[in-house]
């Protein structure tokens, strides 16, 4: 008895069969026709007239990081980069309806100058390496790329934390990019200058960027802040044309390759790195042949402070760039394309920047007979004072005034001279207080602190007055005995003379609150 279900699987199995080793077939045909003869090396264009079009799909996993301080951007994404090349073109209708195959990437030719012109991690070139490729009959080749990326990107933070940032990914054709390096850059010495003498020196221009004033102090008479600091030169050895290079204006250098200016440094920086250079910084070479890098630098200064007039006091600090080596390094500062900018300034909750200029300045050095060139850059600070004046200036003020009360409280109370000792501590603890926000000057004593000082002084005569008071007012009494007598009988004269004494007192003291502080204050108005 026959089992048509049994049959029946067995048809399906070798049909399944059949149609599974035409298909390898197929591709086997396939690869042998068109892939197998395929020439790696051979590119499917052979001019820049019958060039071969590119397309470059991004797709962004993630943002890990943008570092305001390295200005760079870092992220992941997936990269597919497709292309057409007519050589690898079949008829599906000849191969099993095959539409497609993947081979891998050391069997074709596949681009490997597409490079991220931005880029500064590792990997800046994009190719297939071990990757499959895959090819459509219809000649057109793509395949898929993982890219961790760390490139740079311009931040702007004057508008944190409201900022947005606009950042690029620059992809280009590297090939041009290796002919030029080939030619002229790879060509450089990094030991020899662009100037021969004096008579032939590099001009340098330096651009100064405040990010922001961290702190002054009053008692090391120093500034201290962060800069982006551009220094830009010209080099008429790596000038070139564009149109000889894909139209490529413009490419970034490590520093090491080409010669950069060392020498110079800033003459009233008290911090370790008082020179600028490149070091490992990528330098811009641009091809009229002009050269600048942008460098990150704290800077923790010398400072001229003047704090007579605290809390409504400005300060004038200064950055003095100059060449350290006037007679190996014939450097000389332009004064057109030097700037001074606050592009990232952000601000200071003590401290605002009122004014910023750019001085150059030649004087003569007696010691190595030679005329020194210097950038001064001025930025002239004021001191916000509302907050001075409402914790500190105005309760001594009204202290000053409750000092008066004193004289106002009646004799017979028994307060006077509680009273006048509660303002006297009261002082006392204030002044321990406000000390921590004092400015801590050796050499200048400030308005304020003599302002203070008289206050104290003050608060103890009112004690000696109100002591004086007391005494007359009870007719110098000794004994209690006399004491209860005179109350008994109370002397008219002595009471009134007491009263008197008061009044005077009063307005003798007014008129020391008074004095202090138009002395205070005129002192610091001129």
């Amino acid at each position: 008895m026959k089992l048509p279900g049994k049959d029946t699987s067995f048809l399906l199995i070798l049909v399944i069969t059949n149609l599974d080793l035409m298909e390898a077939g197929n591709r086997t045909q396939l690869f042998k026709n068109i892939i197998n003869r395929m020439d790696p090396d051979i590119a499917p264009f052979e001019s820049a007239t019958t060039s071969t079009n590119l397309t470059i799909r991004l797709n962004i996993v993630s943002i890990s990081d943008v570092n305001e301080k390295q200005q760079t951007i870092s992220a992941s994404y997936w990269v597919m980069i497709g292309w057409v090349d007519l050589r690898m073109r079949w008829d599906p209708l000849m191969y099993g309806n095959i539409t497609s195959v993947q081979v891998k990437a050391d069997k074709i030719w596949t681009p490997t100058s597409i490079c991220i012109f931005n880029e500064i991690g590792n990997d800046k070139c994009i190719n297939a390496k071990s990757n499959p490729v895959t090819v459509n009959n219809v000649g057109y080749v793509f395949y898929l790329y993982s890219l961790d990326s760390v490139s740079q990107c311009r931040i702007e933070v004057s508008k944190y934390p409201y900022d947005y940032q606009l950042c690029s990914l620059v992809f280009g054709n590297a090939s041009n990019r290796t002919q030029l390096f080939k030619n002229i850059i790879n060509r450089m010495d990094p030991d020899i200058a662009p100037f021969e003498s004096a008579t032939t020196g590099t001009y340098v221009s330096i651009t100064l960027n405040i990010m922001g004033i961290s702190d002054i102090n009053e008692k090391q008479q120093t500034i201290s802040g962060t800069y982006w600091v551009i220094i830009g030169w010209g080099d008429l050895r790596m000038r070139w044309d564009p149109l000889m290079y894909g139209n490529i204006t413009s490419v970034q250098v490590k520093a090491n390759k080409i010669w950069t200016p060392t020498s110079i440094c800033i003459f009233n920086e008290i911090g370790n790195d008082k020179c600028i250079n490149a070091k490992e910084n990528q330098v811009t070479v641009y091809h009229m042949g002009h050269v600048s890098y942008v460098t990150y630098m704290d800077s923790v200064s010398q400072c001229r402070i003047d704090v007579s007039t605290y809390p409504y006091d400005s300060q004038l600090c200064s950055l003095y760039f100059g060449n350290v080596n006037p007679n190996t390094e014939f450097i000389w500062f332009h004064r057109q394309f030097s700037d001074f900018r606050l592009d990232y300034l952000q601000p200071n909750e003590v401290w605002d920047l009122k004014n910023h200029t750019i001085e150059f300045v030649d004087f003569y050095d007696p010691l190595i007979q030679t005329t020194q060139k210097q950038v001064h850059f001025h930025v002239l600070m004021e001191r916000k004072s509302f907050y001075v004046v409402i914790s500190t200036i105005l309760p001594v003020i009204i202290l000053s005034i409750l000092n008066l009360l004193c004289f106002v409280v009646p004799i017979d109370s028994g307060e006077k001279m509680g009273f006048a000792m509660a303002i006297f501590l009261t002082f006392a603890v204030f002044l321990t207080i406000i000390n921590d926000s004092m400015p801590k000057s050796s050499e200048i004593v400030p308005y304020f602190t003599i302002y203070l000082i008289s206050q104290v002084v003050i608060s103890g005569l009112v004690i000696v007055l109100e002591a004086f008071v007391l005494l007359i007012h009870f007719h110098f009494s000794t004994n209690t005995q006399e004491r209860d007598e005179d109350e008994k009988q109370p002397k008219k004269r002595f009471k009134i003379t007491g009263a008197l004494l008061d009044i005077v007192f009063f307005f003798l003291v007014l008129f020391g609150n008074v004095f202090s502080l138009l002395y205070y204050f005129l002192n610091v108005a001129n």
